[in-house]
């Protein structure tokens, strides 16, 4: 093993000591107090642990701290209670764990800077199959730590979660290969500076992105309209005992009606209630429609009208749809929700987004937990959809992340995305990720109003998909054999 790869000569009580700084950082690097500057920061220490430890002992330790450190950051965001929380909370720690394995093995066998591409080759492909094969999809990416860093949020528009992973995952590496080396300028310039330079390419591009703006976008005034406390209570009475939904359904949806004419009275063109707005059994579900297409019809809006019919019959699915009616009253599409959350109980459909042309561009729509996986919203992206409604129901602890989250896919596929959500924050964004309006859950009306940009930016992201993402597993595919290849020499 060549000495640039060896093992330090530091004390080994200072690897402890950087092991409790990288733990620490972690706790803070996603999750529930997520800070962007710790994701940059923990794989640094973290590595510097690993490279100084045999290989079994620092692993099997740096494993453990990592899962206790997951289990501390994700508490409350991981619905589930007791010791399962606890099992499936250090599960995905140990997960992201594996970059810090595969490149203690790999890459003390691989020469030169090229050893500084197994960390983040790993951790885009980990984030790969995890889209591929988790139903949380694409919670825990290392990418949205990055939620306030707007000019490096605008890689996403290119290669999606996968470029801001690795640029992210690749600092780290890069700054412990220069540790290895004492940071011997002669040496380690020529790394630096490349990957400097790669990083303030991005930031150019993605500051260019935010001020440049190559068309007069059309404005719409859009309203979104969350349920009123007053009204939950009946609402969660309906959904716990289907019995009762009919009992209750029409005062709700009395409410709402209500609350869209006052907004339609003063110049909204587009009004969206929250998630699930109407609890509805299966017998009433028409009659709702119907008088949600009188609504619009009356006050000449656009109306996207979200329903949750539950059957009377408990052993049945719940349907979590939205219904999309014109100023004429006519029904324009039904949608029935594709990414059904774990445990929900709710049939998952299979159809295309809803979309259609509104005077100023066009129109789209979906719901929630849709957003958290770019390939169904990459549909919108394809479809240049201009401005995305999303009804949207989260719970205390995942506000506001779940809806920066979201804002990914608005700067992924080029749209604005209006997302008014019960029992959190309701947030506008542009096509560029920026915060055009928001209303708290504690503001008395919950009623979000903002002028939003109707506007089908370019991207590459709708048109390549996770093609950057394929790359990397490919890269570590290399390297892996780089590896055994250079080993055996």
């Amino acid at each position: 093993m060549s000495a640039q790869f060896g093992r330090s000569n530091a004390p080994d009580w200072l690897a402890w000591f950087w092991l409790v700084i990288g733990a620490v950082l972690t706790v803070f690097s996603n999750g529930r107090w997520a800070i962007p500057a710790a994701a940059w920061l923990a794989p640094i220490f973290m590595l510097r642990y690993t490279r100084s430890q045999k290989p079994v002992r620092g692993l099997v330790i740096g494993g453990l701290l990592t899962a206790a450190a997951y289990i501390i950051s994700w508490q409350g965001m991981i619905p589930i209670d007791g010791i399962w929380y606890y099992v499936i909370a250090g599960s995905i720690g140990l997960i992201f764990w594996l970059p810090y394995a595969v490149d203690r093995y790999l890459s003390p066998r691989i020469q030169g800077f090229a050893s500084t591409l197994v960390f983040p080759f790993t951790f885009v492909s980990i984030e790969l199959v995890s889209l591929l094969t988790n139903p949380y999809l694409t919670w825990g990416s290392l990418a949205y730590t990055q939620y306030s860093f707007l000019p490096l949020k605008q890689l996403a528009s290119l290669t999606g979660l996968s470029g801001i992973v690795f640029m992210v995952a690749w600092f780290g590496a890069v700054i412990n290969w220069a540790w290895e080396q004492t940071f011997a300028w002669k040496r380690t310039w020529p790394g630096l500076g490349f990957y400097a330079g790669l990083l303030v390419a991005v930031l150019i591009y993605g500051t260019a992105r935010l001020v440049w703006d190559g068309s007069q976008t059309q404005t719409v005034r859009v309203a979104g309209i969350v349920m009123s406390d007053e009204l939950i209570d009946l609402w969660l009475d309906g959904y716990v005992n289907p019995g009762e939904i009919d009992d209750h359904s029409q005062t709700i949806l009395d409410d709402y009606i209500t609350r869209t004419r006052q907004v339609a009275a003063a110049g909204v063109e587009i009004v969206s209630w929250d998630e699930g707005a109407i609890i509805v059994s299966p017998s009433k579900e028409a009659d709702a429609i119907q008088q949600g297409q009188r609504l619009a019809q009356e006050e000449e809006i656009y109306l996207l009208m979200p329903l949750l019919v539950k059957p009377v019959d408990e052993e049945s699915l719940a349907e979590d749809k939205v219904v999309l009616i014109d100023p004429d009253g006519e029904v324009v599409d039904e949608y029935l929700k594709t990414v059904v959350v774990p445990g929900d109980g709710q049939v998952a459909g299979d159809g295309p987004l809803p979309v259609t042309s509104i005077p100023a561009g066009s129109l789209g729509a979906a719901i929630c937990y849709d957003m958290d996986d770019p390939r169904v919203i990459r549909q919108a992206g394809r479809a240049a959809v201009g401005l995305l409604l999303v009804p949207s129901d989260d719970w205390a602890a995942i506000d506001p992340m779940h809806s920066w989250m979201a804002s990914y896919r608005a700067i992924e596929n080029g749209f604005s995305l209006f997302r008014p959500a019960r029992e959190a924050v309701s947030e506008t964004y542009d096509s560029r990720g920026r915060v055009l309006a928001a209303v708290s859950n504690s503001t008395p009306d919950r009623v979000m109003v903002a002028n939003v940009p109707v506007e089908s930016a370019w991207t590459l992201y709708p048109a390549i998909g996770d093609l950057f993402a394929w790359l990397n597993v490919a890269g570590l595919a290399a390297l892996t054999v780089m590896s055994v290849v250079g080993h055996r020499a």
